[in-house]
């Protein structure tokens, strides 16, 4: 996925992850934040609950689907 014009935070509540951040690895867990700039390409996977905030109000046609997430 890749938001066109706004930064994703992602928040980790409980589990653990991974995201994929421009073609890089970087595991996750509670208690972490994760920033996913503008126009930056990322994926998620693991047992995750997640916060979701952005900078901008959210517009569905901002987004562009790169590959789809495993197991989720």
């Amino acid at each position: 996925m890749k938001a066109k014009n706004f930064t994703h935070f992602y928040y980790i509540l409980e589990g653990s992850g991974f995201f994929t951040i421009d073609g890089k690895e970087v595991n996750v867990g509670k208690g972490m934040i994760v920033e996913i700039p503008a126009g930056i390409g990322f994926a998620f996977n693991g047992k995750m609950k997640l916060i979701l905030i952005v900078d901008k109000p959210f517009d569905p046609e901002n987004l562009e689907v790169t590959r789809k997430n495993l197991d989720v």
